[in-house]
């Protein structure tokens, strides 16, 4: 449950975010509010020196430590300024991090031009941040050594609060991340880089009334919030972006270099339904291994993937589970790793498919039944399935098709029968009689199957009405029977 884990550690930024005043804020007002979100977070925020001046005031020696000496983070000051539109910015100094005693790790963080504008109106609280650039860098040792350095570039976000729930909005302009690790005892090292342009991030939280964050504790308080209306939806996006992973040692030396035009994702959790879709346009890269003559490279136009499952749904819902390729292509080094001789057609690789189920399902339940070790008490149950799309193309070799079935009896728990379909579906293959051969030729499929194959085809299919089109109609019928092209195999 991590999601569980991270809402419940984000108390310190919620308390802040609840903070409310009648009037304008003050200086001192945003200052006790923090001490006040730091102390409910079990932490401690204290300063070494105060000095007030007129409309400002300037905290020297900021610590924000944890309990019992387990490190803590510090500023060398703080400056808070009161605007006349009763909004507080807030201007932190250089920040330094103390780990603890025999703490195995050190961080430390670096900023440019931070500022931090706090609001209030009628509807809650906002945080607009900004920053020419903020770096984190970090090693962590024990069973090894990782080291990290994060930098971001053109920062601005807002956070901010209102009745139902927060909402962070944020832009970077550019941003690199980077890290090593190293294995001990194995002389191994994993080196990771990526550079990008443009990232965008949105993440709203709904909260229902009376739900605090920091009750979500454990999977039972987290159970009971969705379904009394906690949401969760992300969308993000980033333009051009660039990596490289690669692997040194052991005898497994590799590296990986990739880069894309745009990347999109979104995400929702809620009552209704969990779901994520990601996509990616101009993927494109290379493979290197002292196992292959020369790097293998790879392109794909674009690619898509989502899913979507009900969550809440005990009288039924939609599940819909898509998939799309566009243009995977690979270099003939890819290929003649398995033919050499060049007998399989080269072109590139495409897939769409598209899937939509009904179910009768409660995921929270599932989610339940699984961390407490016992059989669901609602098993989850599929009466309808629809392939809206399905198409692929290999090896010269397309397959396209839809259908559409009712599923008699479909219960998910273990030990129940198969489910009875009722329904239709039509295929269409064209080429593939040429690319069974080819696989046959170069060993693909072994020749003791090749009889097998071939009966099994003539079962399924026929003709279709151009050169080397295959067809199949497949019905299935209520009282068990099955038919491929009218005539009946089961």
């Amino acid at each position: 449950m991590i999601f569980v884990k991270a809402l419940s550690a984000s108390t310190l930024t919620a308390a802040l975010l609840a903070s409310t005043a009648a009037s304008a804020l003050t200086a001192d007002d945003l200052w006790k509010e923090m001490q006040g979100a730091a102390q409910f977070a079990g932490l401690a925020l204290q300063a070494g020196t105060i000095v007030e001046g007129e409309r400002q005031t300037l905290y020297k020696d900021v610590a924000l430590s944890a309990p019992g000496g387990f490190g803590k983070v510090t500023l060398t000051e703080v400056t808070l300024v009161e605007r006349e539109d009763g909004s507080v910015t807030v201007y932190p100094g250089t920040f330094g991090i103390d780990e603890g005693a025999g703490a195995p790790a050190n961080f430390s963080i670096d900023h440019d031009a931070l500022t931090i504008d706090v609001a209030e109106d009628d509807k809650g609280r906002s945080y607009d941040i900004k920053a020419g650039r903020f770096d984190v860098q970090g090693l962590v040792q024990g069973g090894g050594s990782t080291s990290f350095t994060y930098q971001i570039s053109d920062l601005a976000a807002r956070l901010s609060a209102a009745e139902t729930g927060y909402l962070l909005d944020a832009r970077v302009g550019h941003y690199t991340a980077g890290s090593s690790n190293a294995v001990a005892g194995q002389g191994v090292e994993q080196i990771s880089n990526q550079e990008g342009d443009d990232l965008q991030l949105m993440l709203g939280l709904t909260v229902p009334a009376g739900l605090t964050l920091a009750s979500l504790e454990n999977p039972k308080a987290f159970d009971e919030a969705v379904r009394k209306g906690l949401g969760l939806l992300v969308e993000g996006s980033g333009a051009a972006a660039w990596a490289r992973v690669e692997s040194k040692g052991g005898g497994a030396d590799f590296a990986v270099n990739y880069k894309v035009d745009s990347t999109k994702i979104s995400m929702i959790l809620n009552a209704d339904t969990a779901a994520i879709d990601v996509s990616a346009t101009a993927l494109s890269g290379d493979v290197s291994t002292p196992l292959l003559p020369e790097p293998v490279t790879f392109s794909v136009a674009s690619l898509s993937e989502g899913v979507a499952v009900p969550v809440v749904a005990p009288t039924g819902g939609r599940m819909h589970v898509s998939a799309k390729i566009e243009d995977l292509d690979f270099s003939e080094g890819a290929w003649s790793m398995f033919d050499p001789g060049q007998v399989i057609t080269r072109g590139p690789i495409n897939l769409d498919l598209d899937l939509k189920a009904d179910v009768k399902m409660d995921l929270l339940e599932e989610i339940a039944a699984d961390e407490e070790g016992r059989p669901s008490r609602t098993p989850p149950e599929v009466t309808a399935a629809t392939i809206s799309k399905l198409f692929l193309s290999f090896g010269g070799a397309t397959l396209d098709g839809v259908g559409d079935f009712a599923l008699k009896g479909a219960f998910l728990s273990p030990g129940a029968p198969p489910p009875t379909p009722i329904g239709s579906a039509e295929i269409k293959a064209t080429g593939l009689n040429q690319l069974i051969d080819n696989l046959i030729s170069i060993g693909l499929i072994p020749p003791d199957q090749e009889s097998a194959l071939r009966f099994g085809l003539a079962m399924i299919a026929k003709p279709g009405v151009n050169p080397e089109e295959l067809v199949s109609s497949i019905e299935a019928k209520e009282d068990g029977q099955i038919l491929f092209n009218g005539q009946r195999i089961k």
